[in-house]
């Protein structure tokens, strides 16, 4: 565990080490372009100055030139913050770059990770992709090239070859990734030394340490290459350096020197150009102040409408136009200060110049209102409207900046349009008044004065609904800011910490006030679709423009609907956390109101009898959940409610629990008291049930019972249950005798007496109970089956005898239905079974004999008896009268059925000629043939059934008159039957005729129809297919709309068609239609999309044309002033470039629709053209790209001198007072670490700065060649700096060599602390496992061994720890105070720990050898227990089957035997000292499985324990089992001997009829018994199998098998002989069937 916490902490150290140095690289690679910022800006802290997104923008426009907007104010809202980085995302979006998880609350959030993560993406795409084709060049003609293909879309594999060809072969470097490649400093300064070889001497590598040469390579860098150094040799010296710095610090070398080498110095004519253009740019500066500084003389004079109008006007139209003629200027010095580019004047002179300009606009503008106002009439009036007018829409718009609040800003805006409103309602008047002053206006008024105010009206009138409609989209704007503002500052206090229950009702009436009554959620609804209207009028406005805004607004619209869809959430979910807080207060309150009051009862019931105890306590379990409930309500408010608030919770919920503990804990004593008494009346309670069941059981066994199968089967069943009752009944005995057992103690002598003599009549009657349930089982189970013979068939005999009562009531009455057919053979069919019941209840009467003949007792047979005795006499009664009817039914049955087939099979033949289903002619023509030979043969079927009618009437002679009317109702149907079918026969002829007249009409239309649809489907395919050409697809409009034309005229002639084929014909004219329809607008789509793409095409390749034309201009440089003209050219050639880009987009798009709709050639050519416009501007963008850099690079070549000088003085300074602070004593380690590295960073920064102090005086000197000498001032301040630097470089290395030797002695004692340390956690953990107290015997004893090798390391312990207190007092002379306490503290710290681990040695001995005693107590036990386990196992192992009932009870005597050792042994030795010993073992040594041990073996013995007594029961039931069977088999043998004399007695087929029915019932009777037969072995043999077999051994068990197989043959043959006997009286009963009524096999049937 430690060594996993110790991972884990190292893996985050790792991890906030790198993102320090992450931190501190971007961070200064941020601030060298931010300082080109103007004004010029840095950042301190990169995760806490990015959330507002304003910095992020700046560093966006200057690596992209681009401006983009950003919101900027005083007081920065979070909204404000997320609307800037959505910009600065949108726009690297915009670039193709791909942002991985990034989004703005994260950056607004200041996550380290993921702002750190944007800003290495900003790195990848700025710094190294956009120089991916300069890479590619530079490795031309090397090995790196071939491979230069796998490095386009990986800026880090392309760098690192850029790295690798500069350096590689040429420095003998081997450079393979970005961190320990450049490790040691030498790649660094190969970097340098291959761009200039001055700067650095490589020769020099070897002899210095790693921070030393990258300090040397940094410092080189930097002065003389200007690189900024952005990373610290310390940052790159570790064990794994951060790849993400080391590659944004190598960038710089690609971005600054992409070929790896020094360019060429700037040509003379380029450094005469730059000051022609700072001469030019200083003459613009001062032209442009004079003319502001005589506009301000001027108009004091000239401007109050006094003098001559005309000579006014005059003198202002001069100076406005001299402002025109220097406006360009103007907006020239304005552009290259924003860009950074001006050559001398600095941006505080453009700034002040910037404020003259706009005063003197002010100023003219004055001038003119004034002039305009001065005129005469209503000229004056208009000029005086006009004025305001202008100054209203040039009024700026609400500054975002000034840190208003947007509801104010929201109220300005309104007033402001209000006022705009009521200027300009008089627009159309001021015109009308302009218009007839103007030509009534006398002379001597300047003619060009009115000519500019009928312009300025014009121009107001065009303006002004552009400025309306911005000022109403920003009052909607700001009116949803506000509403949003306001909605986050209530939120957090509806939602935050509560109070107190009225604070928390007063926020709710609050929120009630402010969202119910206030109806926010409407009214910030109503403000969004205001404010999306607006924009959306303003997109309209816009939408030939690209303007940014509109993007803007369509953001802030998105966002805006986000936003207040995540605030409605919030203020809808708001109320329910308040009511539930507000809820919680009021239970809290209620509940602990009440407990409060409840709590003192309760404890004074406690103290009262059990009967109020119990009275008090009964609904405790409702007072303890409103006690959970009270603990709910509270832990709710403590976390929700403000502290104050939630500690008053706390307390009082404290209180009322202390109270609740002490009454719980009272409570569960008192219960344990009433858990005794409760014990007692169980006792009794449990032996009231045992006797009440007995006596149950004792009346159950001794009943009388009924002979009926259900009684017997009832009782059975209740004696089973009774039985499965016995063993929970024994058990609850045994928990019984246990509960009084427990009792024993606490009773007195006589009532334990009493107890015990109870519980021995119990066992007594328990014991004679499982002997006398057996019994009286069996005797049921064995007469049971008599009685289901005697049931059987029972009912189905009374049945018999009934049914034929009823038939023989029913002869000789006409009311009944059936017919004398139906009489017969029910009379036939009744009593043809006469022999087989008389059998059947022969059988029963002798099944009464054999029961009442067994010995159960308690049978009752008193109603069987009396049911038999009626059964008998009422079946000969039966028989006497069934004799008399036999005779009296036998007459006419016939010739009705003959009649009725005939009409049946006329019928089916008319059936399928009759049908109405559609065929063809020849089928039509046949079926009125079949009709015709049918209706033919009707006077044969007249005669037949005239024969039939006439027969059944010849019968109906001797009928009853229900039999005649039943008969004559027949033949009436039959006639009726006979008319119907002449009548569908002609019908069906007529129908068929008329059918076949019809379809030959119809046929020769068809064929026409048919032909003409076929050539039009022909059309139909002609016409269809893809076409190449614009004609081609025009002509293919034309042709299927002709054939729609067709079709459509087709469709009449068809749906006058009758035929079969017109649904097929129609269906095909239909998808022809639909067919032809479909490809005609498909077609029309086609060629208007080809129009569409033939004028996209042409309008594409015009504007390429004038692009490449006005793109030739930018070939050749010359003046400053042409070349700042043609970089604004560039930049308009870069943006039409875009434009152009969106138009190539749209023409492919409009290809592709060509394309679907053309074929192969067409696509072809269509794609070629397309292909062809995107080479010529992808070409055009690469010259546009190279043009741009090449302008871009002439730019920013000039540098004050005394700017140089101020920043070296300054830099001197700071470098003297991080001096002062390196050279005081530091306290730890790592601060001295640190020290040293500042002082030797610091002495290497101080030696590099003479190269600066160089660089400086070699620009001198070559100012001072071109005529450009700095000042005395200059040379002075540049002594001074040598002489500060010489100075500080003496001191520095001073310091250097102080804090060296300071870090060496600190570190021999920290190494010296941690040896110490290490060895005696060394010893610990060596320790720890010798302390380990777990493990057997042995295993102890060798860990004392091993302790004793620990005691003898205390001298060496000494020796180090006396080491460590000689370096801790070298230490403290070069620390400071604070640090002198630490070191002194860590040395005392060692001592301590040493101390603690020899006093940890000597415990450590005394409790092994305590322990192992233990150890050598428990095992002996141990093996006492496993010889018992053993025996017991002996003794079940000798439990195997015996070969009969004395010697398997003889087993189950054994085993009871040793069921009684086992109980006595398992408490002594199992339970008592093998317990004891585990425990004491489990406490010493903490080895849980001792326990686990002693339990197992303690169980397996019990089990053993109880195997031993299951098995003796188990044995004794085998041995009643066995006994029974033999039983059992004595009765089959019996039953036996009884059937076979019984079958014999049935002899051959020989006799008179009078012996062959007697032995016909003997059979049937025997026949009747084969069932009890199968039942009695049945039962034998899974008695045999189930119980008594598995349990007898070898010789036993072949003498049971061999008795059950001589049963089982000798009732095979008995079954075989009963066969012969009944064939035999079967062929004898045959030839005496028509005299004696007897049917053969019925008499044994079943």
């Amino acid at each position: 565990m430690q060594r996993r916490q110790s991972f884990m902490s190292n893996v985050k150290n790792l991890r906030d080490e790198q993102e320090r140095v992450q931190k501190k690289t971007f961070t200064n690679w941020i601030n060298t372009y931010l300082i080109q910022c103007q004004p010029p800006c840095k950042i301190a802290d990169l995760f806490p100055e990015v959330k507002d997104g304003i910095k992020l923008l700046l560093l966006l426009e200057v690596l992209s030139g681009q401006k983009l907007p950003h919101e900027s104010r005083k007081v920065m809202q979070r909204v404000h913050c997320l609307s800037n980085v959505r910009t600065a995302l949108s726009f690297l979006e915009s670039k193709k770059i791909k942002l991985v998880n990034i989004n703005p609350a994260d950056i607004v959030d200041g996550k380290p990770s993921i702002v750190l993560g944007l800003i290495w993406t900003i790195i990848l795409y700025f710094q190294i992709e956009e120089q991916e084709d300069t890479i590619m060049k530079s490795l031309e003609g090397t090995e790196l090239a071939e491979r230069g293909e796998k490095f386009k879309g990986s800026a880090k594999k392309a760098l690192l070859a850029w790295a690798q060809n500069n350096l590689g072969d040429k420095y003998a470097i081997d450079i393979r990734d970005f961190g320990n490649s450049w490790r040691d400093g030498s790649a660094f300064n190969a970097m340098v030394h291959n761009i200039d070889p001055s700067l650095v001497d490589m020769e020099k590598l070897g002899d210095r340490t790693n921070r030393e040469n990258l300090e040397a390579a940094f410092a080189a860098a930097e002065s003389g290459l200007n690189i900024p150094r952005l990373i610290d040799p310390e940052d790159v010296d570790v064990d794994k350096p951060d790849e993400k710095s080391i590659m944004t610090y190598v960038a710089q070398f690609l971005k600054a020197y992409p070929e790896g080498s020094k360019k060429k110095p700037k040509l003379l004519e380029q450094v005469e150009a730059a000051k022609q253009a700072a001469e030019q740019e200083r003459n613009d500066l001062r032209k442009i102040s004079d003319f502001c500084e005589a506009v301000e003389r001027e108009l004091p004079t000239s401007g109050k409408g006094r003098g001559d109008p005309v000579e006014n006007y005059k003198k202002f139209e001069e100076f406005r136009q001299q402002q025109a003629a220097l406006k360009e200027a103007y907006e020239a010095l304005l552009k290259r200060r924003a860009d950074g580019h001006l050559l001398t004047l600095k941006p505080d002179e453009v700034d002040a110049l910037e404020a003259q300009w706009r005063a003197a606009s002010d100023q003219l503008n004055e001038w003119r209102w004034q002039l305009d106002s001065a005129l005469p009439g209503d000229l004056g009036k208009v000029g005086g409207w006009l004025a305001r007018a202008e100054r209203c829409l040039r009024e700026p718009f609400p500054d975002t900046a000034a840190g208003e609040p947007d509801e104010a800003i929201a109220q300005a805006l309104h007033q402001r349009l209000t006022e705009h409103r009521a200027i300009f309602a008089d627009a159309p008047a001021m015109r009308k008044a302009f218009q007839e002053a103007r030509k009534s206006a006398g002379r001597g008024l300047p003619a060009e004065q009115l000519a500019d105010i009928d312009r300025r009206l014009t121009q107001v009138q065009q303006d002004e609904p552009e400025v309306r409609q911005k000022l109403e989209f920003l009052e909607s704007k700001y009116r949803v800011l506000a509403y949003f503002i306001v909605t986050e500052r209530k939120l957090p206090e509806w939602t935050g910490n509560y109070g107190h229950l009225p604070e928390v009702e007063a926020l709710l009436a609050d929120y009630d006030n402010f969202v119910v009554a206030g109806k926010l959620l409407p009214s910030v609804d109503q403000a969004l679709d205001s404010f999306r209207q607006q924009a959306e009028a303003l997109k309209k406005r816009d939408s030939g423009k690209s303007m940014p805004e509109t993007r803007e607004n369509d953001r802030f619209a998105t966002e805006a609907t986000r936003k207040w869809d995540r605030l409605r959430r919030e203020v809808q979910a708001a109320p329910e956390p308040l009511k539930r807080i507000a809820e919680s207060w009021k239970q809290f309150l209620d509940e602990a109101e009440a407990i409060e009051s409840w709590l003192p009862s309760a404890q004074a019931a406690l103290r009262g009898s059990a009967e109020e105890r119990d009275s008090f306590f009964a609904d405790f379990a409702n007072w303890e959940a409103r006690h959970r409930r009270l603990n709910d309500a509270g832990g709710l408010l403590t976390a929700n409610c403000a502290p104050a608030a939630a500690d008053e919770v706390r307390q009082r919920l404290q209180r009322i629990n202390r109270q609740w503990k002490e009454l719980s804990e009272g409570h569960k004593q008192s219960e344990r008291m009433d858990a005794a008494e409760k014990s007692r009346k169980g006792y009794h309670a449990s032996t009231t049930a045992l006797t009440d069941w007995l006596d149950r059981a004792k009346q159950l066994v001794e009943a009388e019972l009924p002979c009926n199968v259900r009684c017997i089967r009832e009782n059975l069943a209740s004696l089973q249950a009774t039985q499965d009752q016995q063993e929970p009944m024994e058990a609850e005995f045994k928990s019984v005798s246990k509960t009084a057992q427990s009792m024993v103690k606490d009773l007195p002598e006589q009532t334990v007496n009493e107890m015990l003599g109870n519980l021995k009549i119990i066992k007594d009657r328990l014991q004679n109970l499982r002997k006398r349930l057996p019994e009286r089982s069996r005797g049921l189970k064995s007469v049971l089956p008599n009685v289901e013979s005697l049931e059987n068939g029972l009912e189905e005999l009374v049945s018999w005898i009934e049914a034929g009562e009823r038939l023989l009531a029913q002869h000789g009455g006409d009311s009944e239905d059936k017919t004398i057919e139906e009489k017969i053979e029910a009379h036939k069919t009744h009593f043809g079974q006469t022999n087989y019941f008389k059998s059947v209840l022969d059988g029963k009467n002798r099944f009464l004999t054999k029961i009442k003949s067994s010995k159960v007792k308690n049978l009752n047979t008193d109603e069987v008896d009396a049911q038999f005795e009626d059964l008998n006499r009422r079946f000969k009664a039966l028989l006497s009268r069934a004799e008399q009817e036999a005779q009296d039914m036998q007459a006419a049955q016939s010739s009705l059925k003959l009649a009725k087939d005939w009409l049946r099979t006329a019928g089916d033949r008319l059936e399928p000629l009759t049908s109405t289903e559609a065929g063809d002619k020849a089928s039509l023509a046949s079926r009125l043939d079949r009709l015709n030979d049918l209706i033919n043969s009707e006077e044969e079927g007249a005669a037949r059934i005239q024969a039939a009618m006439e027969a059944v009437r010849r019968a109906m002679s001797g009928a009853s008159p229900a039999q005649r009317a039943k008969l004559q109702a027949e033949l009436d149907e039959l006639q009726r039957a006979w008319d119907a079918h002449r009548e569908r026969a002609q019908q069906a002829k007529a129908d068929l005729e008329d059918t076949l007249d019809r379809l030959g009409r119809a046929e020769a239309l068809e064929t026409d129809l048919a032909a003409q649809l076929a050539a039009m489907e022909s059309r139909g395919r002609e016409a269809g297919g893809a076409k190449n050409s614009l004609d081609e697809k025009r002509d293919q409009v034309e042709a299927l709309q002709r054939l729609l034309d067709d079709v459509q005229s087709m469709e009449p002639d068809l749906n006058n068609l009758d035929s079969s084929s017109q649904p097929q014909l129609q269906s095909r004219l239909r998808s022809l239609a639909k067919a032809t329809e479909a490809s005609a607008e498909k077609a029309a789509a086609a060629a208007a999309d080809h129009e569409a793409y033939q004028q996209e095409l042409e309008q594409l390749t015009a504007d390429i044309d004038e692009l490449e034309d006005e793109a030739r201009d930018l070939d050749t440089a010359g003046t400053a002033d042409d070349l700042e003209a043609k970089q604004r050219l560039a930049e308009e050639l870069a943006q039409r470039r875009s434009e152009l880009y969106s138009k190539l987009q749209s023409l492919n798009a409009a290809a592709e629709k060509v394309c679907s709709a053309s074929g192969a050639a067409g696509r072809d050519r269509v794609r070629g053209e397309v292909r062809g416009l995107k080479n010529r501007l992808d070409g055009l963008v690469d010259q546009l790209t190279t043009r741009r850099k090449q302008l871009e690079q002439s730019a920013n070549q000039w540098r004050g001198l005394g700017e140089q000088l101020e920043q070296m003085s300054a830099w001197l300074q700071e470098k003297q007072a991080q001096l002062d602070d390196c050279s005081q004593p530091r306290d730890t380690l790592e601060e001295k670490k640190e020290q040293l590295i500042d002082a030797r960073g610091l002495h290497n920064e101080v030696a590099a700065f003479g190269k600066r102090l160089q660089s400086a005086e070699d620009r001198l000197r070559g100012m001072a060649s071109q005529g450009l000498s700095g000042s005395p001032d200059q040379e002075r301040q540049l002594e001074e700096i040598k002489f500060s630097h010489e100075s500080l470089l003496a001191a520095a290395k001073e310091a250097a060599a102080e804090a060296d030797e300071a870090v060496r002695d600190h570190a021999e004692f920290k190494e010296a602390c941690t040896d110490a340390g290490n060895w005696i956690s060394g010893l610990g953990e060596r320790l720890a496992v010798c302390s380990d107290l777990t493990g057997d015997r042995q295993a102890l004893q060798s860990r004392l061994d091993r302790l004793d090798d620990l005691s003898r390391a205390q001298a060496e312990g000494e020796q180090r720890l006396d080491k460590v207190d000689s370096l801790a007092e070298a230490v403290c002379r070069r620390t400071g105070s604070s640090g002198v306490d630490a070191i002194q503290a860590e040395a005392g710290d060692l001592r301590v720990e040493w101390t603690d681990f020899v006093d940890s040695v000597e415990q450590a001995k005394r409790d092994l050898s305590d322990c192992a005693d233990r150890w050598a107590e428990y095992e002996e036990a141990h093996k006492l227990c496993t010889e018992h386990v053993r025996t017991a196992e002996a003794h079940l192992k000798a439990a195997e089957p015996r070969p009969n009932a004395e010697e398997k009870s003889a087993l189950a005597d054994r085993l009871s035997d040793a069921a009684a050792w086992a109980d006595e042994v398992a408490e002594r030795d199992f339970n008592g000292r093998l317990h004891d010993a585990a425990a004491d073992v489990a406490k010493a040594s903490r080895e849980g499985h001792v326990t686990g041990q002693a339990a197992s073996l303690t169980g397996r013995f019990s089990l053993l324990r109880d195997q031993l007594s299951d098995q003796a029961a188990v044995w004794r039931g085998h041995a009643e089992d066995h006994g029974q069977l033999d039983r059992e088999m004595a009765d089959v043998d019996d039953w036996l001997a009884d059937f076979e004399d019984r079958l014999g007695q049935c002899g051959d087929g020989r006799g008179d009829r009078f012996e062959i029915q007697a032995r016909l019932a003997t059979l049937a009777e025997l026949n009747a018994e084969r069932e009890d037969g199968f039942r009695r072995l049945a039962a034998l043999q899974d008695r045999l199998q189930s119980t008594v077999l598995p349990a007898t051994s070898g010789a036993g068990r072949d003498r049971l098998r061999q008795a059950a197989q001589q049963l089982q043959d000798r009732w095979d043959s008995c079954l075989a002989d009963l066969g012969r006997s009944r064939q035999q009286l079967d062929g004898s009963c045959a030839m005496d069937s028509v005299r004696g009524g007897l049917r053969p096999g019925r008499a044994l049937a079943s």
